[in-house]
């Protein structure tokens, strides 16, 4: 609920100032635990009207955001190829150095 009131502050609707005054209120009557895991949630919603995509689990979404907050460097590893891939063996890992989360359109991008 809380990602979609802050994403809902860029929705261009007219509901920017009733969602920021929505997630604050949320954010009061919840117990510090959670507080503190909406207030680590930093992203930036672009308004786009374009198709919605897919969804993400937003304990994905924390540990991204604070990543980005404590500028910690992040890891991706890569699954084998699947059906239709290019078997080009083994993908090494990556490292990325996260800045930003976006979303535009249902996606969500993470600026590296």
């Amino acid at each position: 609920m809380t990602v979609a009131l802050q994403a809902a502050t860029a929705a261009g609707a007219g509901i920017e100032e009733a969602a920021v005054r929505a997630l604050a209120t949320v954010r009061q009557v919840l117990p510090a635990r959670l507080r503190h895991r909406i207030d680590a949630l930093r992203f930036t919603a672009i308004r786009d009207a374009g198709r919605p995509g897919g969804s993400v689990a937003p304990d994905v979404l924390v540990v991204l955001s604070t990543a980005v907050r404590a500028h910690d460097i992040l890891r991706f590893d890569y699954p084998t190829a699947g059906p239709g891939d290019a078997d080009d063996g083994p993908r090494p890992p990556r490292r990325t150095e996260p800045h930003h989360l976006v979303t535009a359109s249902g996606r969500w991008y993470l600026v590296a």
